[in-house]
């Protein structure tokens, strides 16, 4: 608790924002679906967020090194609310498709913020503490925001303005904490190219990562109020499988760190295939409870999964630039995700967002396959750190990471 202590106002501002964010994530994508938009747009409005959290990835460390963590954190939450308020406001396509690409512009600033602060304030020997209080933080606040919406009026302001305000306190513990920002880090890059060669499993599974659960946040919601006939069941959908991605991670960490993570990772890539067939079956039956927690925690622990194989393949000096290149190509997914699981939905209904992702991982799980034929030699599989997919060029909070490599 003496570590986690000097952090306790930055982790309170991390879950009021993202307790915010995601009341107005899953409010946004009830809304254009109650408009009559459909899955397509939903899905569009989805890639427009994850586009603007991948090019915002790129240059808003820019704006930390000119004003600093405390400043930037809340100029980013500053302008979170504000984009909030403006889809509660002005309930225009045009405009929402705008906004969100914005939004996401915004928290890739704040995660950055947020995760640079974290890194550097933890040191090699509580690396891996300080991670897992920032996931259960990430985790619940997400989850608890999503579940709050079923409480609330979904038409007119109400749901924005909630989700403006959490954002909005948000700011006040960091920019009154006395706990000082490190210096940010210079950002070194490993080219795709590059880290295909070391590990194309893990680079794989970061782009499947990405496409499931961007496609899942965005379209999610559509399915299951068509599923279950009202907002409160896609709030209580959404809601437990953010929790279902908390609470499978160390269970999976654990086994990869005792068994080579490639099978591993294709064992949990089979495993999704099966649970995702079997959400339509459950949620059909009323039984979203096993449905939300069995489909979020399998997928949730595949880009976990993903950093840590890549981290046996790179060499130590390296890795900081492989993360940042992971962390790229799980954007790239993400941001694609929901156009092309849209697609499926339209296609063959809302169910096929389902059979569209286990299809996926099917083909991530046969790619893994052929991998572990390849008996490639490992640099050090050292233990598994569990981390929230978000979209970030910082340095993760991996205990390998010493003080001056960081």
């Amino acid at each position: 608790m003496r570590v986690l202590a000097p952090l306790l106002a930055l982790l309170c501002g991390v879950a009021l924002v993202m307790g915010g964010h995601g009341l107005a994530m899953l409010a946004v994508s009830l809304r254009l679906d109650a408009a009559g938009h459909g899955a397509l747009v939903v899905g569009l409005a989805t890639t427009a967020y994850f586009a603007g959290l991948l090019g915002g990835a790129l240059r808003v460390g820019d704006v930390i090194h000119r004003v600093g963590h405390a400043r930037a954190f809340t100029a980013f939450a500053g302008g979170l609310a504000a984009l909030t308020l403006v889809q509660g406001l002005v309930p225009v396509l045009g405009v929402w498709l705008v906004a969100r690409a914005l939004v996401g512009v915004c928290i890739a600033g704040l995660f950055l913020v947020i995760e640079s602060w974290l890194q550097g304030r933890a040191d090699p020997t509580t690396r891996g503490l300080v991670l897992g209080a920032y996931m259960a933080v990430y985790y619940l606040a997400l989850g608890g925001g999503q579940l709050l919406l079923a409480r609330l009026d979904l038409d007119g302001l109400v749901p924005f303005a909630v989700a403006a305000l959490l954002v909005a306190l948000g700011t006040v513990p960091v920019a009154l904490t006395r706990t000082e920002a490190p210096e940010p880090a210079a950002e070194r890059f490993m080219t795709p190219g590059q880290l295909v060669a070391a590990a194309p499993l893990g680079v794989a599974a970061a782009v499947v990562a990405g496409l499931v659960l961007g496609g899942f946040y965005g379209l999610g919601p559509v399915y299951a109020q068509e599923a279950g006939g009202s907002s409160e069941a896609a709030s209580e959908f959404m809601g437990l499988a953010v929790m279902g991605g908390l609470l499978l991670q160390w269970p999976v960490g654990w086994l990869s760190d005792r068994f080579d993570r490639r099978l591993v990772l294709v064992a949990l890539s089979w495993a999704l295939v099966p649970v995702s067939l079997a959400v339509p079956a459950l949620a059909g039956g009323g039984l979203w409870l096993p449905a939300g927690l069995a489909f979020g925690g399998t997928a949730a622990t595949l880009y976990p999964l993903a950093v840590a194989h890549a981290a046996d393949r790179v060499p130590h000096e390296r890795w900081l630039g492989a993360n940042a290149t992971l962390v790229l190509v799980s954007g790239l997914g993400s941001a694609v995700g929901p156009t092309v699981l849209s697609l499926a939905m339209t296609a063959v209904g809302a169910w096929g967002l389902f059979l569209a992702n286990a299809l996926v991982a099917g083909g991530l799980g046969a790619f893994g396959l052929r991998q572990l034929a390849q008996r490639d030699s490992v640099l050090e599989q050292g233990e598994f750190v569990a981390a929230p997919r978000t979209l970030t060029l910082v340095t993760p909070l991996d205990p390998r990471i010493d003080e001056d490599q960081a």
